[in-house]
């Protein structure tokens, strides 16, 4: 499926949000999203582009059930929750008008935040900020 760093590439070269990140994104936790399995193992199983397909059609479970995280603000900060805990604080810098967002996340492990700028939306911000936090903290 690809590591953290190839995602965090991605989110950081998107525009916008889509179903693709959505995917990738939610097979970061073991959550099954009402699937009889973690969405991390169906991708595994299926492949990428029937997840994505699964999670544009209106009749699947995964298009009700996955958030969108990658173009929700709200799910953006979920995920950061799911994934850190209660370990961090956010703090997000928009520009109403513009295509330059920030985020910050403060580890309270770390001196210094884990900092994004200049990405296209507040949600690609956060997520951003998240996966490379989350890179701070792996060995």
């Amino acid at each position: 499926m690809g590591t953290t760093l190839d995602l965090l590439d991605r989110v950081e070269k998107a525009t916008e949000g889509s179903r693709e990140l959505d995917v990738l994104l939610g097979s970061l936790t073991d959550d099954t999203y009402d699937l009889t399995r973690s969405l991390a193992e169906f991708v595994d199983k299926f492949g990428l582009a029937w997840a994505v397909d699964a999670a544009n059609s209106h009749s699947s479970i995964l298009y009700h059930t996955l958030p969108r995280f990658s173009a929700s603000i709200d799910a953006a900060l979920a995920l950061v929750e799911r994934l850190l805990g209660h370990a961090a604080t956010v703090e997000l810098c928009t520009n109403i008008g513009s295509a330059q967002h920030s985020c910050s996340i403060h580890l309270f492990e770390r001196e210094e935040p884990v900092v994004t700028e200049n990405l296209r939306t507040p949600a690609l911000a956060i997520l951003a900020a998240l996966l490379r936090a989350m890179l701070e903290q792996s060995p």
